[in-house]
Order: structure tokens, then C-alpha cells, then sequence
């Protein structure tokens, strides 16, 4: 009898357990479900809200110009400091600092659908644009919460993949970034020339700079390495490609940069890429323009006062130069120019 009895009990507690597993997992697959649905809505949800709000913000953006401007400058703070377009007739300048090519492909796209009085589109390209280190202008936290909420609308989806798959985290904690610049921008109109880049004016001399050298340690200076960032060359190869089909001229262009300027430890690379993967797209090099040192914010950047040189000087090249000097050789620098000049007086 108590044989039986424990038999009783163990058979008992085995369909006890079976039924609470029974229940257990009915209870767990309902949850389940719920919390499938609850994310999907979510999900669904939110992929309306950036379809919508992406859509509406591009409608606000006027990416009209005054259909004087013929020439527009692309570029990062080389560009931005450079060329003062209130003294460049019949011109636009919309670098911005820390720009990468990434971000520069879809403002381009933008500006010249926009404005088909376009003739020539100028775009930097200097020898931090081939460092791989400028890929951080593009995955960086810091990086990616001012561009990539501005550029967001515009990005191609194959874009959005990649910042995904290569910096995860950044992406989904950048999100909310977004979505509060998506739905100013979805409310109300913006302005292109103060989001999307345009001349500014810097103080300071080179011999100041140095003096003060420690004060400038958190600036975003390209740490030049050596290789050839295949990043920004696709980049620039899809604005060639897109300008090429747009029937507009594009000359690359790099500014003035000061003879202790760093980023020549990589002038061989530099020169391989003009020779071979852009010996048919027109280069203008100003890297050694004439200026002083006081004219040079750092070894970089130009100051005001360089800016100014500079401009008066492109406002002529743009005048009566641009279409005589490229008519034997793509790559042509200041000094080649200035003989040309010489020899046609």
C-alpha cells in the first residue's frame, strides 16, 4: 500500500509539473506575441514617422539660389575659410568644416537639381581628404549627431546601411537626434545657406596659432596616415559621375596651405591618385597661392586677410582665366597659371 501510494504521488506531481509547463509556455507564447506586436506597431510606427517627417523637411528645404550664381565651392573648413563669395562674383560657397565626401555627395545632388543655371561646381581635394583617418567624419558620435541629422532626408538607403553596420551603437543612440531635427525641420522652413555650409571669416595669425598651440588641441585636424582612404574616393568618384551626367564642369581644387602644413607627408599618394584615377577631371592647385604667414590662420586654414587675397584673385580667374587655362592640361597650379597668363600678354 505505500508503494502504491508514493507511486500515486510521483505519477501526481509528474502531471502537476506537466501541466504548470503546459501552462507556463501558453503564458510565455502570449507574451511573446504581445510584446511581437507591441514592437512591430512600434516599429511601424516610427518608420512612418521618418518616412513622413523626412519627406516634409525635404519639401521645406529651398535649395533655390539666386539664378546669378552660375559656380558653387564644396569643401570642408579649407573651403569654408577660403573663399569669400561676397567678393567673388556670380559665386557660392558652401563648405562647411568637417564635411566629408559622404555628407558632400547628397548637398551636390541637392543644390544642382535645384539650380539648373549652374556651369561649374568647385570641390576641395587636398591631401587629408585621402587619410583614412577622415572616415571619422562620418562614424564619430559627435560626427553623426550634427551631419547625419542634418543630411538624414537625403542620405540613399545603401548610406544608411553602412553607418549601421559600422557603428551600431552610435546609430540607435543618435536616433533621437534625428528625430527632433526631423520634426523641426518637418514644421518649419530652413534655411540651406546657414545649415548646409557657406564663407566664414577667421582671425588670427600663423606666428599667434603657434603661440597658443595647446589651446587648439581639440580641433578636428586630420591625422595624416599613409594609404588612400577607399571610402572618400567612392565619395568623390559618385559626385564625378553625377556631375558628368548633369552636364556640369568640375574642378577640384586645394586651397592655399602653408609650407609647414602637416598633411604633405603624404604628397606621394596624393600625386599617384591625379595621375591615374582622376587624370581626366580638372584640378586647379593652389597649395602654394603667395601669402604670408600672417595671412594663414594656421598651416591650414587661411585667416581673413588670406581669404580676402585669395578671392580677389579667384574673382579674376573666374572673370577671364577659367576658360582659356584648361584648354591643353587638366592639373594646373598658380605658378602655371601665371605663365600662361605671362605668355598670352
Amino acid at each position: 500500500m505505500v508503494v502504491l501510494y508514493d507511486v500515486n504521488c510521483a505519477c501526481f506531481f509528474l502531471d502537476w509539473k506537466r501541466t504548470g509547463l503546459y501552462l507556463f509556455s501558453i503564458l510565455m507564447k502570449r507574451f511573446l506575441l504581445r510584446i511581437s506586436i507591441f514592437l512591430t506597431c512600434n516599429g511601424l510606427l516610427f518608420l512612418v514617422f521618418i518616412f513622413f517627417t523626412s519627406w516634409t523637411a525635404k519639401r521645406n528645404n529651398n535649395f533655390k539660389m539666386d539664378a546669378k550664381i552660375k559656380q558653387v565651392i564644396f569643401g570642408h573648413s579649407h573651403v569654408e575659410f577660403g573663399y569669400n563669395d561676397s567678393l567673388i562674383e556670380n559665386f557660392k560657397n558652401l563648405g562647411e568644416s568637417g564635411e566629408s565626401y559622404f555628407y558632400t555627395l547628397p548637398k551636390i545632388k541637392e543644390i544642382v537639381r535645384a539650380n539648373p543655371q549652374l556651369e561649374t561646381v568647385f570641390l576641395e581635394f587636398t591631401n587629408n581628404h585621402l587619410s583614412n583617418s577622415i572616415e571619422r567624419w562620418i562614424l564619430e558620435k559627435k560626427y553623426l549627431g550634427y551631419y547625419y541629422a542634418i543630411y538624414f532626408p537625403y542620405v540613399k538607403r545603401d548610406d544608411h546601411l553602412y553607418i549601421v553596420k559600422n557603428e551600431p551603437l552610435n546609430y540607435f543612440r543618435n536616433l533621437p537626434i534625428v528625430c527632433k531635427d526631423l520634426l523641426k525641420k518637418s514644421r518649419t522652413s530652413c534655411n540651406f545657406t546657414i545649415e548646409f555650409g557657406g564663407y566664414k571669416s577667421v582671425q588670427g595669425t600663423l606666428s599667434e596659432y603657434y603661440k597658443k598651440r595647446g589651446n587648439h588641441e581639440n580641433e578636428n585636424f586630420i591625422e595624416i596616415q599613409n594609404g588612400v582612404s577607399e571610402l572618400q574616393m567612392y565619395y568623390l568618384k559618385e559626385i564625378i559621375t553625377f556631375l558628368d551626367e548633369s552636364n556640369i564642369e568640375l574642378i577640384l581644387v586645394r586651397t592655399p596651405l602653408h609650407k609647414t602644413y602637416q598633411g604633405y607627408v603624404n604628397e606621394t599618394d596624393f600625386n599617384s591618385i591625379l595621375k591615374t584615377e582622376l587624370a581626366n577631371v580638372k584640378f586647379l592647385d593652389l597649395s602654394k597661392f603667395p601669402l604670408s604667414d600672417d595671412e594663414f590662420r594656421d598651416p591650414e586654414h587661411v585667416n581673413v586677410n588670406g581669404a580676402k587675397k585669395l578671392s580677389f584673385w579667384f574673382n579674376n580667374f573666374l572673370k577671364k582665366e577659367i576658360k582659356v587655362v584648361f584648354k591643353k592640361e587638366k592639373h594646373l597650379d598658380y605658378q602655371s597659371i601665371a605663365l600662361i597668363n605671362s605668355s598670352n600678354k
